[in-house]
């Protein structure tokens, strides 16, 4: 088992990175948000890993913080759902918005992630719920689950009336009650929202797929 990988970064890009260990270069897969947050080329980097194993390959997948790790545990624990379609999802959705969308079965806007349909998203609430009501408590995002979950959720519907695009909607109110508590109201969340979003207006809609198997 491979737990966490460290030294300087030899490539990189929008989803992986190639790591030199004692003068080994290892390649790991990455979530896309992490492509920003890591240094360039020559820099050190420090990742927790997942080690995966199949027939074929032995995959390394890394992650800046453990909550994306167990994330990604869990969601290779959801039927239908691979090692790469779990790094899509997390790459589609921050952490903390994806958790508050599966606590609060919001699969309209889990479907906004590419890759995944309307079925791939309600296993995922449905296989995944409980466990994380009950084991990550410290993802949680206070106002914006629990009584605060029906404020999101109106929040939500406000802001896509007003022309944002519902996942854009979602993320910038899940931010503003994680960031001001469940005691702001309804009202201040849509308006901060629009005072400082760079959500864009709503477009077409986007064509559904099923995310893919095991790859």
């Amino acid at each position: 088992m491979i737990w966490r990988i460290k030294g300087k970064i030899l490539d990189k890009g929008p989803s992986y990175l190639v790591i030199d260990v004692a003068g080994v270069g290892i390649l790991v897969h990455t979530p896309v948000g992490l492509f920003d947050r890591l240094g360039g080329v020559g820099d050190e980097a420090e990742l927790l890993t997942h080690f995966h194993i199949r027939e074929d390959a032995l995959d390394l997948y890394g992650f800046a913080e453990e909550k994306e790790r167990r994330l990604f545990r869990m969601l290779l624990g959801v039927s239908g759902i691979g090692p790469r379609s779990a790094l899509g999802i997390l790459s589609g959705m921050n952490t903390d918005v994806l958790q508050t969308a599966i606590l609060s079965g919001d699969v309209a806007s889990l479907i906004c992630i590419p890759g995944v349909g309307r079925k791939t998203a309600q296993r995922i609430v449905v296989e995944l719920k409980g466990p994380l009501s009950e084991g990550l408590p410290e993802l949680s995002l206070g106002g914006a689950v629990g009584t605060g979950g029906n404020k999101l959720s109106g929040a939500v519907e406000a802001l896509e009336a007003l022309g944002l695009r519902r996942s854009d909607a979602y993320r910038s109110a899940a931010k503003v009650l994680q960031d001001a508590g469940e005691h702001i109201g309804l009202e201040d969340v849509v308006r901060l929202v629009l005072s400082g979003s760079a959500a864009r207006p709503a477009g077409g809609k986007t064509e559904e797929t099923e995310a893919e198997v095991g790859k």
